[in-house]
Parts: C-alpha cells; sequence; structure tokens
C-alpha cells in the first residue's frame, strides 16, 4: 500500500484559534439539526455555561489536548497527494452532557413583581407591568430549552399579564381558593365540573380584589389542565368549566395550614387537614412531598418548603442536612429531583453531596458527608 502525502498551507485569513468545536453523539447531532442548528448558549457570569435547543439541555465542558488540531474546510483526497488550506486551529474542545434544566431562579424572577389584582396595578402606576419580563426574556434568560421552559412555568403556577410573565401574590391565591371552594359547596358544583362563569361572577360579588383573571388562573392551576400541554393550558382560563384535581385541592390546603403554623403534631395536623377538605377528599401523605417533613421519631411535622431552599446543588444540600441531619431516599428526593441530570441518578447525586448509612436491618438513610 502506498503512502498518500498531503502538503499542508496556512491560508492568508488564518483565524488562530477563533474556532469553537462542539464533540456531540449522532441522535443530538440530528436534534440540532432539525432546529436548522439554532442553539442558544445561555448562563450569567457566575453560572456554567448551558446549550439549549428547542426540547433539551446540555452541560457544555471544555476538553483540553495537549496536541493543537489544524482545521481545513475539506478531507484530503482519497488517492494521491493533495494541499489542504488550514483556516485555523484549535487545542480544546467542548463535550455536551446532558442536563436537567436549571429553572430553580425562575420563582423569584416571577415573584419580583407579582399579580396582587387590578386595585393594586393602578395603585402602582403600571410599573409592575413594565418590569415583567416577557416569555421571550425568559427563554434568553433561564438556563433551559424552550420546552423545559413552558413546563417549569406552569410547574411554579405562572400567570401572564399583558404580555409580561409573574405569579399570582400569595395571600390573593389562597382567598380565591377559599372563595372557590366555598361556593362550589355551596352550590353543590361537581368537582370535575366547576362552571366558570357563574363562579367568577360569585367571586368577584364576595371580594372586589378579585379579577376574571385571577380566579380563572386559579381554576386552571388546581385543575386537570395543571398536566395539559402548553397551548391548552395557556388557553384554558377561557373553559366554560373546569375538573379541579382532589390532589392539588388537598395539597393547597397543607399549605394553607403549614403557613398558619410551621410545626404540627403530626395527628393534630391530620384531623385538621382532613377536617378542612370538601368534596370526599381525604388526606394522602403524599401531599406534602415538597410541603413538609417528618420528625425523626415521626411525631410531628415541621415545614419545609422546596421554594425556600436553595437553587444550586451544594448550598441546598447544607440547608437540608442543616434542617434534618439524617434522611431517607424517599424523603430527600421532593427537594432534590430537579437537580438529576438525565443520565445520572437520585442516589448517585446524594452520594455526591453526602454519604449513605445502612442499618441493621438493610434500610439506607443519609447523612452529611463530613461531620
Amino acid at each position: 500500500m502506498s503512502a498518500i502525502c498531503s502538503s499542508l498551507r496556512f491560508a492568508p485569513g488564518y483565524a488562530g484559534s477563533s474556532f469553537k468545536l462542539f464533540e456531540v453523539d449522532e441522535p443530538t447531532l440530528q436534534e440540532l439539526l432539525k432546529d436548522d442548528g439554532s442553539v442558544h448558549i445561555k448562563g450569567g457570569d457566575d453560572d456554567e455555561a448551558l446549550l439549549c435547543t428547542r426540547d433539551r439541555t446540555f452541560v457544555m465542558r471544555s476538553a483540553e489536548s495537549s496536541n493543537s488540531m489544524l482545521l481545513a474546510p475539506s478531507r484530503p483526497p482519497a488517492t494521491g497527494a493533495g494541499e489542504l488550506s488550514i483556516q485555523a486551529s484549535t487545542s480544546a474542545h467542548f463535550e455536551l452532557l446532558p442536563s436537567a434544566p436549571r429553572v430553580g431562579q425562575l420563582r423569584g424572577v416571577l415573584g419580583a413583581w407579582p399579580y396582587a389584582g387590578p386595585k393594586a396595578e393602578a395603585a402602582d402606576g403600571g410599573e409592575a407591568g413594565r418590569e415583567r419580563p416577557s416569555l421571550a426574556q425568559l427563554g434568553e434568560t433561564v438556563q433551559c430549552s424552550d420546552a423545559e421552559l413552558r413546563v417549569a412555568l406552569k410547574q411554579v403556577r405562572g400567570l401572564c399579564v399583558n404580555g409580561g410573565w409573574c405569579v399570582l401574590e400569595p395571600q390573593l391565591e389562597t382567598d380565591i381558593m377559599d372563595v372557590v371552594l366555598s361556593l362550589a359547596v355551596e352550590h353543590e358544583w361537581p368537582i370535575d365540573a366547576i362552571p366558570a362563569a357563574d363562579c367568577v361572577r360569585l367571586s368577584l360579588a364576595q371580594m372586589e380584589d378579585f379579577d376574571a383573571l385571577a380566579i380563572t388562573h386559579c381554576l386552571r392551576c388546581h385543575s386537570a389542565l395543571a398536566e395539559a400541554p402548553w397551548d391548552e393550558w395557556v388557553a384554558g382560563t377561557e373553559r366554560a368549566s373546569f375538573a379541579l384535581d382532589p390532589r392539588a385541592i388537598s395539597t393547597f390546603r397543607a399549605r394553607c395550614l403549614l403557613t398558619q403554623c410551621d410545626e404540627w403534631p403530626r395527628d393534630s395536623f391530620f384531623e385538621a387537614w382532613g377536617g378542612s377538605l370538601s368534596f370526599g377528599i381525604t388526606p394522602e401523605p403524599s401531599d406534602l412531598e415538597g410541603l413538609a417533613i417528618s420528625s425523626a421519631d415521626g411525631a410531628s411535622l415541621q415545614a419545609l418548603p422546596f421554594e425556600s431552599l436553595p437553587v444550586a446543588a451544594v448550598p441546598r444540600f447544607e440547608a437540608l442536612f442543616k434542617v434534618k441531619r439524617e434522611w431517607s431516599m424517599a424523603e430527600l428526593l421532593p427537594y432534590v429531583r430537579d437537580l438529576i441530570d438525565p443520565t445520572s441518578s437520585a442516589e448517585r447525586l446524594v452520594l455526591t453531596h453526602g454519604r449513605g448509612v445502612k442499618a441493621n436491618d438493610g434500610s439506607m438513610t443519609y447523612v452529611p458527608r463530613f461531620g
């Protein structure tokens, strides 16, 4: 077999190391190409850079090489001699690793200018409306894909007011849901068919701070629409009726009780919780996920809302282990699920920030890595 020789020539417009190389597998490449190569690299000065496609998010990790790679616009000829025109060189490339969406800051961004009703909007001279970010602005700053952003907006019960996104003021949301549930009991409305027009009309007659937008948004967020596709969820405020989700109603009532008092004897809490529910709904422990934790002996409950924890993994685990030194995986999962990358697991994440302790009965708990 004869050797093939090619000569190398640095082009007049040689650009040094101005090119950036990305290493991707074939499925990821096809995903990039289906968006016509449109991707976004997101992150602030203190953030890890993430590359986002329409549907997925990737961490960008730089892989250094001791050798320089020379970049040419075409491959060497298969046979015979030829000349390659070197356009640039590099000694590193980026690997793309699937990542969980980084949406922890979203709740804070939306909560900076909450919607408290039309009177409050008028009182501030329209400042809130000017400060609230649009969906496009959120897409530029929140470290996730467009699809993941829409899922996150539903999860935090985001509300669009005149093109700007926010959340409802917490007390307004509580007051609206209290009135809605009372009306449903009073008028014997089926939980799976709450009439929107009647509900809005009667609610407005009771509370002057309410408006139709806030009321229908509450109905949407506490109904089966919470799991609907984005377009259906956005259009949900125009529905004629709503099927309320029993589990969402149960969680709402639990949240209200924990706001009134952040620590309860377990039996007293479940008694008060059950007494606050209508429509035959009964409390389920799973409805407390991300809201409260049990004491070591199980005799009491302590409020621990997910949104009160730090966004980043290291400070979040530090905060969790300060609240409670020893956790089961089932207890930890509601508070760390959003940190788990697609190619990782809950156990791998937890063991990165803590260590496992195996009891004589074979059960596993997790404690701080040090101390």
